[in-house]
């Protein structure tokens, strides 16, 4: 738990009212959610490109239809 870091109030009361947050830990916590999915997605979309596909590969040839219900009704 962190405590004592000054954070702009107007900020934070806008965050509240936005988010629609009971508390102004809730809003906070929201927005530190949003901030570190926000950075994953980032370094993921940074990949794009980076990886290699073995143009050969055949995804239909590895499918099989083994279940018994499959099919019927």
């Amino acid at each position: 738990m962190i405590s004592g870091i000054p954070v702009d109030d107007s900020l934070v009361d806008t965050a509240c009212k936005l988010g629609n947050h009971s508390s102004r830990q809730e809003a906070i916590e929201a927005a530190l959610r949003e901030y570190v999915q926000q950075h994953r997605q980032q370094q993921i979309v940074q990949l794009f490109g980076t990886v290699e596909f073995d143009d050969s590969y055949d995804h239909k040839q590895s499918r099989t239809r083994t279940s018994p219900h499959r099919g019927r009704k």
